[in-house]
């Protein structure tokens, strides 16, 4: 047991020797700033014991404290302080910072033990209500005898009248409320939530509420990560109940910047992963250690082991910010275990939010606006877009939601925030992250004759978004079948993972790599804007690649050279950056007549090609007033050497998009 003289000396021992800086500024801002910060980590240096006593004991610690600030700090008048409107000079605040690691808690160990104790936990901030006021000391006149009488309610849940005056006794019908006297303190509530990387797999986030008062509200929005430094307080959930729910009363909010750069790492593992960073094959090695269950696919893994790594985000001059975050679509037929592959990146990724377009809406995936439980004001509550700030946003089966939904991800995925104007709460948010979405062509499985921009329920301005898109066949292939087979069927063994790495340490290493940010030098650069130029020369009648795709480049360039935790982007990143790039739009942007690229066929639902071929049809239809018929239309282009089905197919098309419209069966007109 610690003796209460003892820590009382050893307070005042900490105060003089370790706080003479906090009493220098204490004493030039006292009474506008009554708040005096104690380091955690100073204290534990100082005392051990001390610190145990703050966690025990936080009241008994504030009051002294306090006590010691007093007899130390003599060059403030404590109590000569000026008065304005007969109010008390504030009372000091102690709080505390620089809580250290080992001592915080995850907020699903918080139990009853903990009530009235100080904790430390992280979280992502879920909830934020609107500041409120506070009546912390009531004012009362008595009529009887002319004395103003003041009713501390710091501690109370309502306001608490007195029965009689303290001085003549006459009864509380001879008191009057002096509002205008009253004492307030601003008040904001909080909802936090356990953030991704801190769970297990298959784990749910637990919640925990936060009470904020006096300098500490207004500071936070939706979306922060932060770490809260406060007392655990039991809260009646029933009137006269004997169960109550635990809340956090805050001491103090520390925001986290989202640069992992407090992530633990000891020497040990700092030694591996630079021993992994060497290795020749490291990239095949990541790529062989996503999904090991699931043969093949090697070229959508690594897709999405860059978007993992991600890339580096450039703030210009100007105000423009350039995302550094890879966005990949996966889509492919049904039961190609797209899916699965999604799940087992969302374990792997350091921070992670996985969310199923069949049960998520537009405010699921951003942010919406709710009524508060306690008063019935709104409050802004952060969506999964806002709390995958800093990492990854897994969205799978993307086209199960309707379009109202995805319409809410364009500015989610190209400005990378989010802005929310309802029910008077104007605030936008940020949403720093990449994306990894799948989803099923609209008949369930592709078509070798459809562009694939109409066989996707997707509109193209969200498809242009996607650094990489990813079409998946299921082809019937001998030998591919066969590798496929034996490998399912060998999962009644245990798979070999001898020479993988473990999803814990390839989460580990992505998040080491994240503190570095590789530069592309010039010379490098100019050999993305070759290959760039190169592929927009080869047709001057359509769009080959655009800009959006230069940059790109940029982003999975800087991916690779992060795998290797290198500080600069090298050749080598640049050619593996091409080499998939060209694999994937060979694949879902490739016109073999003029065998190059052809952007439009991804990002629109008309083809260069098409494109020419509607304005063909649509100049002929026009030479001849009343219109033409179709089979005509179909004779005289197949003498342009067009053939019949291609010509059909584009006027179908027109008919649908209302470019044409019959007026009787058979006849073409233009609109």
């Amino acid at each position: 047991m610690v003796k209460v003289n003892d820590v009382v000396g050893e307070i005042q021992g900490f105060v003089r020797l370790k706080c003479q800086k906090e009493i220098g500024r204490l004493t030039y801002e006292f009474p506008r700033n009554a708040d005096f910060y104690v380091s955690f980590r100073e204290l534990t240096k100082y005392s051990l014991k001390l610190s145990d006593y703050l966690y025990d004991n936080f009241e008994e610690f504030s009051q002294d404290c306090v006590s010691a600030l007093k007899d130390e700090a003599r060059g403030i008048s404590w109590n000569d302080t000026l008065r304005k409107n007969d109010r008390d000079p504030p009372e000091v605040v102690v709080r505390v910072v620089e809580v250290t690691r080992e001592r915080k808690k995850p907020i699903r160990s918080l139990r009853s033990v903990d009530l009235y104790k100080f904790v430390s936990v992280e979280g992502i901030v879920r909830k934020v209500s609107e500041i409120r006021s506070e009546v912390v000391s009531a004012t009362y006149f008595c009529r009887g005898c002319n004395r103003t009488i003041k009713i501390d309610q710091r501690h109370n849940d309502a306001l608490v009248k007195p029965e009689r005056c303290p001085e003549c006794g006459v009864g509380k019908s001879y008191l009057v409320e002096k509002k205008s006297k009253h004492e307030y303190n601003d008040i904001q509530r909080l909802v936090i939530q356990e953030t991704p990387e801190g769970l297990g797999g298959g784990q749910q986030p637990k919640q925990m509420d936060v009470r904020l008062e006096g300098g500490l509200v207004g500071d936070i929005t939706a979306g922060n990560r932060v770490v809260v430094n406060g007392v655990v307080v039991p809260i009646q959930t029933q009137k006269k109940g004997k169960v109550n729910a635990a809340t956090i009363d805050g001491n103090t909010i520390e925001k986290e910047e989202d640069d992992y750069s407090d992530l633990t790492v000891s020497i040990d593992e700092e030694t591996e992963f630079k021993a992994l960073s060497k290795l020749p094959n490291l990239v095949d090695l990541i790529v062989d250690s996503i999904s090991p269950s699931i043969y093949g696919h090697r070229d959508v893994k690594l897709g999405f082991s860059c978007a993992l790594f991600g890339g580096v985000a450039k703030d210009l001059g100007d105000g423009t910010r350039i995302r550094g975050d890879s966005h990949i679509l996966a889509c492919g037929d049904a039961g190609i275990a797209k899916s699965k592959m999604m799940k087992t990146v969302s374990n792997i990724c350091p921070r992670s939010v996985y969310a199923s377009g069949k049960s998520s809406s537009g405010v699921g995936l951003t942010a919406t606006v709710v009524r508060d439980e306690m008063d019935g004001r709104w409050t802004l509550e952060a969506g999964a877009a806002v709390l995958a700030d800093g990492g990854v946003l897994i969205l799978d089966e993307l086209d199960k939601m309707n379009e109202d939904d995805r319409s809410a991800m364009h500015q989610v995925m190209e400005d990378q925030e989010i802005t929310i104007n309802k029910a008077g709460v104007n605030a936008t948010l940020k949403t720093r992250c990449g994306v990894i979405a799948a989803c099923n062509p609209k008949t369930g499985r592709f078509s070798d004759y459809d562009a694939l921009s109409d066989q996707l329920d997707l509109p193209p301005s969200l498809i242009s978004r996607f650094d990489l898109v990813y079409a998946i066949r299921d082809i019937p292939e001998t030998k591919m079948d066969e590798n496929i087979a034996n490998h399912i069927l060998s999962r009644g063994n245990e798979i070999k993972t001898d020479n993988l790495l473990s999803p814990d340490t390839l989460r580990k290493y992505i998040a080491y790599s994240k503190r570095i940010n590789p530069v592309m030098d010039e010379a490098t650069g100019k050999l993305l804007g070759e290959y760039y130029v190169s592929i927009r020369e080869k047709s001057k009648e359509r769009v080959t690649i655009t800009p959006r795709q230069l940059e790109g480049l940029v982003r999975l360039s800087e991916s690779f050279a992060r795998m290797r935790l290198s500080e600069t982007v090298t050749p080598v990143d640049v050619n593996n950056a091409i080499r998939l790039f060209d694999g994937c739009m060979r694949n879902v942007a490739f016109d073999s007549d003029s065998n190059s690229f052809d952007i439009d066929k991804l990002v629109t639902k008309n083809s260069g090609k098409g494109r020419e071929l509607s304005r063909v049809i649509g100049d002929l239809i026009n030479s001849q007033e009343g219109g033409m018929k179709r089979d005509y239309v179909i004779a005289t282009l197949n003498t342009r050497g067009i053939t019949p089905e291609s010509v059909n197919k584009m006027v179908d098309k027109m008919l649908n998009e209302s470019v044409l419209y019959e007026p009787k069966r058979g006849l073409l007109r233009v609109m």
